[in-house]
């Protein structure tokens, strides 16, 4: 079309016709919390490959800052062998610069 990449030019179309490309939330990080409304099981995998097994909760809490995000799961859980999740008397605080995913349950 205008000789550029693919995903640029596509782009431009649809600037051009008034549709907006770039989503109103930041990161996907802003939309998943933004929009969790209920309590959700977690696995937090880290970058050293621990996995931290929790509930968020309402007494659960995750920042919003770009410039550091961290996540408070209010309960957390060993695994029996049998594969059922057993809660631990804690709680763990997470910083973003240790995460490598986090999978949600219902």
């Amino acid at each position: 079309m205008f000789g550029l990449q693919p995903h640029i030019e596509r782009g431009r179309a649809l600037a051009w016709t008034g549709i907006q490309t770039i989503h109103p939330t930041p990161s996907a990080w802003d939309w998943k919390f933004r929009n969790t409304k209920e309590e959700q099981y977690l696995i937090v995998t880290l970058k050293d490959g621990t996995e931290w097994y929790g509930l968020f909760g309402t007494q659960s809490f995750v920042s919003s800052s770009v410039e550091e995000r961290d996540i408070f799961l209010e309960k957390v859980y060993t695994i029996s062998p049998d594969g059922g999740w057993i809660e631990r008397n804690s709680s763990v605080l997470i910083t973003e610069s240790d995460i490598r995913s986090i999978e949600f349950f219902k």
